[in-house]
């Protein structure tokens, strides 16, 4: 009885029902096209477990262009990415069956659906934290601005929309800080940090890259001890395994998935390397037209008040952020495919913008706002401009039947095609702002 009154309480109520906004806006605002490559392989992915309760792709009726899949065992096709999102969207795509909706509901536009809600999700855990770190009344109006920025004025915006893996690592990161958060000021700290390093270990399970976060997490959790007693070293001891034995297990079956698709222990990715000088891809990533950081996500040009704020505020948080910015800009800067394929913006360095962009509220709006108001208008526009745009379509449509080698590629049954005779050709659609992008693209690429 107890349980029923609680499931139909009015805070309960009014939950749920910010809850199902938050899906409906994520069904609004999800996309029904690829722009990535990768996603190619991640939906192909998803499709073969939703349809088969299989992991390879033979015989499929999306190719897969030679570069998104490998031969396994048994001579088997298998995607190369990796399984945590397309077993999410596998996942939420049954329940859709069971209800009658598969035939409405299943395409491109479902597989972005989760992405984009936990996009949206995550956005409020943000803002949750920063509501805790900046609770005073005049710290209100920072708050807000962090939140309009992110959910519309950044690159976020963007790949939320469309390119659903980096979209859903990025939410996976904000959800593990959200727990760390809450167990750095709650009793139960235990299950919060062990809720974060499953959104770790998850992270990894769906992008293996981003396993690189974890050390920045355990590092945080050393510097509030203030002395290194016996008694002090177990508590961080017990701490740490908490977080690191879901990573761990994630981790594990990253390689056991591998082992399956592959027969043997290797790694997908042990062709591409990080060959790249690092000026180059760093510069190239902040300025380059089609790439630049700085001009799709323009408030983090108030990073450096943020940043010296936060250091003011919580040198825990300022260590944190500082591992996840490193982590994921120097390496990736570095990548053999820096550029992050056709793509618009610097997709590869999504999982650290919020942590670029959150210590900008721990500044007093009164200080930022004549600032922070243009640059978040500027994103705003961009963004509606990257919302309008379709790389892939560009890529599709202009490079590949100008007879270049990416022209044509083999499917999974073998045989040599080129890209019109996939069915993936149906769903490129070219508007004027693909027009004008390519254009930019050609210029400068």
């Amino acid at each position: 009885m107890n349980f029923f009154r609680k499931l139909f309480s009015k805070p309960f109520l009014k939950k749920a029902g910010f809850v199902l906004a938050l899906y409906l806006a994520a069904v609004i605002f999800a996309q029904d096209r690829l722009d990535s490559l990768d996603e190619v392989g991640t939906f192909t992915q998803a499709r073969a477990l939703y349809e088969r309760n299989e992991l390879f792709l033979d015989n499929y009726e999306l190719e897969l262009p030679k570069e998104l899949h490998t031969r396994g065992t048994h001579g088997r096709i298998y995607s190369k990415f990796a399984l945590g999102y397309p077993l999410v969207v596998a996942a939420y795509m049954k329940p859709m069956r069971w209800l009658g909706l598969d035939r409405v509901l299943v395409g491109l536009h479902t597989f972005k659906i989760p992405a984009t809600f936990m996009f949206f999700l995550t956005a409020w855990l943000l803002f949750l934290i920063l509501k805790d770190i900046n609770p005073a009344p005049a710290d209100a109006g920072s708050n807000r601005l962090l939140l309009v920025a992110w959910l519309g004025s950044t690159m976020s915006t963007y790949y939320a929309a469309t390119n659903a893996a980096n979209s859903f690592e990025t939410s996976l990161v904000i959800l593990a800080f959200y727990c760390f958060h809450r167990a750095m000021r709650a009793s139960a700290a235990w299950w919060w940090l062990f809720g974060c390093g499953l959104a770790l270990g998850y992270s990894g399970f769906s992008r293996p890259y981003s396993f690189v976060v974890v050390p920045g997490f355990l590092i945080a959790l050393v510097l509030p001890m203030r002395a290194w007693t016996w008694k002090d070293f177990a508590g961080y001891f017990r701490a740490a395994l908490a977080v690191a034995l879901p990573v761990l297990f994630f981790a594990a079956a990253y390689v056991v998935v591998g082992y399956i698709k592959l027969g043997s222990f290797g790694d997908p990715y042990q062709n591409e390397t990080f060959s790249t000088p690092f000026i180059y891809g760093f510069i190239g990533s902040l300025f380059w037209p089609a790439k630049s950081f700085l001009f799709f996500t323009p408030l983090v040009f108030l990073s450096g008040f943020g940043f010296w704020a936060l250091w003011k505020k919580s040198r825990q948080y300022f260590a944190l952020s500082t591992w996840m910015i490193l982590a994921y800009v120097v390496p990736m800067s570095m990548w053999w495919a820096w550029m992050s394929g056709p793509g618009i913006g610097q997709r590869f360095w999504a999982p650290a913008t919020p942590f670029m962009l959150f210590p900008i509220a721990l500044v007093r709006w009164r200080a930022i706002k004549f600032a922070a108001v243009p640059l978040i208008a500027f994103g705003i526009v961009t963004q509606a401009f990257t919302y309008s745009c379709c790389p892939a379509c560009i890529w599709g449509r202009m490079y590949l039947p100008g007879g270049t080698a990416a022209d044509y590629h083999e499917s999974t049954d073998g045989v040599r095609k080129t890209i019109q005779d996939g069915k993936l050709w149906r769903v490129l659609k070219l508007t004027f702002i693909d027009m004008t992008y390519f254009r930019v693209w050609k210029r400068h690429g």
